[in-house]
């Protein structure tokens, strides 16, 4: 019978069986399952037979939001969704759950979802790459010790760029910018100094974007990123 168990972070390596890290579409849970922070991670494995999980969630505290952890399942089957969310949430506490589009149906089935943004991920393109340069933009380090690139005006930072998280062969990037400021000016620059650095560490740079803000598309293609077919959720999520 299936069942839900805890994973301990010395056996976490065992999931690597499920994942495909040169997958881009298994890059994000690849990255929280086995490289994320022992300590702000836990793990849940879906057991199909006694030993082997056939599907697993990460519970990850992040530096996107305090106070909701990040839940990633990674799941093709609609009763294992459901089996790891009930086991992995706790009960009125809120979380940011991360999942395919077509596994919103499964997942509201047993959590209520709200704040729900639509994403579509972007992959840098190698070859199309084109670096931009810029007299103003400063290197500089996240607390975290992540390298960040920022461009200052004498009323404080303009844009910013630097990585949400940085697996084996992907990293996923971010960019900040004030609203007046031009993604293919400040933005495209720090978004590109971002990308250059993950590029001389042989590292691809992904960009998750909404499906709403259609021009920020535009200018991340002038930059060498390149639509792909995954598109996910980002939402809050409360079990009852």
């Amino acid at each position: 019978m299936a069942d839900v168990q805890p994973i301990p972070m010395k056996q976490r390596r065992q999931l690597a069986r499920l994942l495909n890290p040169r997958s881009v579409a298994d890059a994000m849970a690849a990255y929280y399952a086995l490289d994320h922070p022992e300590t702000q991670t836990e793990l849940y494995g879906y057991f199909a037979s006694r030993d082997i999980p056939t599907g697993f969630v990460a519970v990850a505290q992040t530096g996107m939001d305090l106070f909701r952890p990040l839940v990633i399942p990674f799941t093709s089957q609609e009763a294992a969704l459901q089996s790891l969310l009930k086991a992995a949430l706790k009960p009125q506490r809120p979380v940011l759950l991360y999942l395919p589009v077509d596994q919103q149906s499964w997942a509201e089935a047993v959590v209520r979802l709200s704040e729900i943004r639509i994403l579509d991920l972007y992959r840098l393109d190698r070859a199309s790459f084109k670096s931009i340069i810029n007299v103003l933009l400063q290197e500089t380090e996240t607390p975290g010790g992540r390298p960040r690139y920022e461009i200052h005006s004498q009323t404080g930072v303009r844009a910013a760029a630097g990585i949400n998280w940085r697996g084996e062969y992907f990293a996923e990037v971010y960019v900040d910018v004030i609203p007046e400021t031009d993604l293919s000016g400040f933005g495209g620059s720090v978004l590109a100094a971002i990308v250059e650095r993950l590029l001389s560490e042989r590292k691809i740079a992904l960009y998750q974007m909404e499906e709403s803000i259609i021009h920020i598309g535009m200018e991340l293609k002038q930059i060498g990123f390149r639509p792909t077919v995954i598109r996910t959720i980002l939402a809050q999520a409360i079990i009852d």
